[in-house]
């Protein structure tokens, strides 16, 4: 029957079908004919739309849905779209007022309320959005996806044992999901449930092979397992399928880093740029991995720096005479700490006794924490400070909100440009004083930081011009400050005696063993006959990277023999293998930190060589407050020669260990005292500049 021939209904049910068969240009005229003997008819309107959602031509769909909206002003269905139409494209506020003119129409669709809830949870009103899921369920409590957008917005709440459930009965009813399998793989691991993640995910790919995202999900996921090749494997094969993937390529270029494969991970971190240059975490990444580059000098670092600022540092907000609090400039001051690791990490080491020392008539210190997962450090930093704040959920506009109602004089960024960071909000400038702490590793690159915490050793004049913050210079050495933990071992005798040899070790990450730290190192092994050279740490778990390692040093002339090579391992057992070693061996051009301390409080000298970026100097700041400034060079040349000075000394060698740790122990990393009164003399004469700068302006 042709369409001519037909009646109306006739030809709008065959138009129907060949749309259902995917015959969207018969479809097309059908319906067009359609239109041509009842023009504005609505439902064709709207059937017409969805030809164009099917062929993904954004932009006639937004067209042809107000032409059925020009007919029917309120209707819901084309309200619907219009609201997908817009969250997909992230204006957000227009799809929220699109979904609320449908559901004014018609509040018993269960997938306008979803779709909505969905909006709002890109907002980051989580909560809103979760009553719009709860409603979308009470309409229809059998549909599998509801239950999964459901569970996608209480993961995001934080409710985590909350959102599995509710991605299992997604599940329960309807095992076909892929998707599903997959966000619920993303919660697993999220709650530290490797195994299980690992189950789902690999289901979302028996469902479909070709899904990049569970891919991506996977191949984290086996990075963090220390199942290197596989996780390179895994993520390879998302690139293969997804060359236009961002994730794709952050994932694969920070799995290259965990190898040490630095400069091979730096192409991908460019190209996920290019793909999405307004990426934040994908740029702030990109920063970090430069660091480790052994080719990229001081000033180019800068460079980049500065590139994140022009691309997203200007928010317009940043005029730090716009706040409201009291300019008093001799009351007591609420201090916040911003960071997402105040746990067992460096940071968390660094800012402990800052917090433990702060004089309470004089600061009242609030922390915001973007922890998912806690431990003993954590609950020892929430002991020490007067309002704690979980934010890990929130988003910047929600914190900028508690931080703007608590009142903040002076915030303090730990984070920089490392993981979970909130530069932008930095960069907005949401108190009057904004401050960069001790222990980052670069100038954040922004221009509405007040000051920079460092010191001489670590940031020496002719390196000031490598921040965009005037620097807050820390006296004696200690741009940071340590507390050692409980458990710390008692300093073991240097094992050179028992062994008949000297042995060098390193517990560095790898993205700092790069080729040259690896062609020095190895000169080094072949000037001083039968040493050994021990490097622990977590990547060398998997057998393909400690491979590629030992493949690296045979290629310079060392045996298999001279090397071991370990993985990780607990704190407490990891202090204890610094008996291992004799001499620590520092990398370049990014030291050692937190690793460089723990190797002095464990009675190891580091050889260090002094580099040309505040990454560069860590080591240098820890060895001259130690009082080892002797042991920091200026050349790969003077490196070897002073390894194999101290390899022809072993009994200064024995002595010099166990004359350390007293120095580290009444050394300027040990005085919380000294250097927390110096921060808060800094934090006033900033915050009393700040007061009168205001008061100026009235």
């Amino acid at each position: 029957m042709q369409p001519q021939t037909m009646t109306l209904e006739e030809a709008f049910r065959q138009a129907i079908q060949l749309q259902q068969q995917g015959a969207l240009d018969q479809a097309e005229q059908i319906y067009q004919q359609i239109l041509n003997a009842a023009p504005n008819h609505p439902i064709v309107l709207y059937y017409l739309a969805s030809v164009s959602a099917q062929r993904g031509d954004k932009q006639q769909l937004e067209k042809r849905l107000y032409d059925t909206l020009a007919v029917v002003p309120e209707h819901a269905d084309a309200h619907r779209s219009l609201g997908t139409l817009y969250t997909e494209q992230g204006d957000y506020a227009r799809g929220e007022t699109h979904f609320l003119r449908s559901i004014k129409q018609d509040p018993q669709q269960a997938a306008t309320h979803s779709n909505l809830g969905l909006n709002l949870k890109a907002q980051g009103r989580l909560q809103e959005a979760a009553e719009q899921l709860k409603r979308a369920l009470e309409l229809d409590d059998q549909t599998a996806p509801l239950w999964s957008v459901y569970g996608s917005i209480l993961k995001a709440q934080g409710e985590l044992e909350r959102a599995l459930q509710a991605f299992k009965h997604s599940i329960k009813l309807d095992a076909g999901q892929p998707d599903t399998y997959h966000n619920m793989g993303l919660l697993l691991h999220s709650m530290g449930k490797a195994v299980d993640a690992e189950e789902a995910f690999r289901q979302a790919l028996t469902l479909k092979p070709d899904l990049v995202a569970a891919l991506n999900g996977l191949g984290g996921l086996l990075r963090e397992s220390g199942r290197k090749a596989e996780a390179l494997q895994t993520l390879e094969k998302a690139v293969e399928l997804a060359p236009d993937d961002l994730s794709s390529h952050n994932n694969m270029a920070n799995a290259l880093v965990d190898q040490g494969r630095v400069v091979e991970a730096i192409p991908h971190f460019r190209r996920a740029l290019e793909l999405e240059p307004g990426n934040l975490a994908i740029h702030s990444n990109m920063i970090m991995c430069l660091h480790y580059n052994p080719h990229m000098d001081g000033k180019r670092l800068f460079a980049e720096l500065r590139s994140w600022h022009e691309q997203h540092g200007h928010p317009g907000d940043g005029d730090p005479l716009r706040f409201t609090n009291e300019s008093d400039p001799d009351r007591r001051l609420r201090v916040g700490y911003i960071t997402a690791d105040m746990k067992q990490h460096p940071l968390g080491f660094f800012t402990l006794p800052i917090l433990m020392s702060h004089d309470s008539a004089q600061v009242e210190r609030y922390l915001y924490s973007g922890l998912t997962k806690e431990d003993w450090l954590t609950e020892q930093a929430r002991a020490h400070v007067d309002h704690w704040r979980n934010c890990a959920t929130l988003s910047d506009a929600l914190l900028e909100q508690q931080i703007l109602a608590d009142g903040i004089d002076v915030l303090v960024d730990l984070s920089g440009h490392t993981r979970g960071n909130r530069l932008m909000l930095m960069a907005k400038r949401v108190a009057p004083v904004q401050i960069l702490g001790g222990g980052s590793f670069c100038s954040n690159g922004i221009d509405s930081m007040d000051g920079a915490v460092v010191d001489p050793y670590q940031v020496p004049p002719e390196q000031a011009e490598g921040f965009s913050e005037p620097l807050i210079q820390m006296p004696g050495g200690n741009y940071a400050i340590y507390m050692p933990p409980d458990y710390l071992p008692e300093v073991a005798p240097t094992p050179m005696a028992k062994n008949g040899h000297i042995t060098f070790g390193c517990f560095n990450n790898l993205a700092k063993l790069n080729e040259p730290v690896v062609v020095l190192w190895s000169e080094l092994l072949q000037q001083i006959p039968d040493s050994r050279l021990l490097i622990r740490t977590y990547a060398l778990n998997d057998a393909s990277t400690r491979e590629r390692y030992i493949k690296l040093f045979a290629h310079h002339g060392v045996a298999t023999e001279r090397l071991m090579l370990h993985g990780g391992l607990p704190h407490k057992e990891l202090l204890d293998a610094y008996g291992e070693m004799d001499i620590a061996l520092d990398p370049f051009p990014y030291s050692g930190g937190l690793t460089t301390i723990e190797a002095l409080w464990m009675g190891v000298p580091v050889i260090a060589l002094a580099g040309d970026r505040m990454a560069g100097r860590h080591s240098v700041a820890h060895l001259n407050a130690a009082q080892l400034g002797d042991w920091v060079v200026q050349s790969p040349e003077a490196y070897i020669a002073l390894a194999k000075a101290w390899a022809a000394k072993p009994q200064e060698l024995a002595s010099l260990r166990q004359a350390v740790r007293p120095r580290m122990q009444h050394g300027p990393t040990a005085d919380w005292q000294g250097y927390t009164r110096h921060m808060e003399g800094e934090m006033r004469r900033l915050w009393q500049r700040w007061c009168t700068k205001k008061l100026a302006t009235v």
